[in-house]
């Protein structure tokens, strides 16, 4: 059975994505800072959509 937990969960893989990208790509010497915010952003956005789907919905 799926969680909100487990949905704020897969919202911090997103967010630790992009801060790995940003790191790694700032230690290249070409700071890719768009693609880490939009990874960042994403999973924020993932983790409280579905986390509201999932409380808001008793039947899920």
């Amino acid at each position: 059975m799926i969680t909100w937990r487990r949905a704020v969960f897969t919202g911090l893989i997103f967010v630790a994505l992009g801060i790995v990208y940003g790191l790694l790509t700032a230690g290249a010497g070409r700071p890719e800072m768009a693609g880490a915010t939009m990874l960042a952003v994403l999973g924020v956005a993932i983790g409280v959509t579905f986390a509201l789907v999932l409380r808001g919905s008793g039947e899920l």
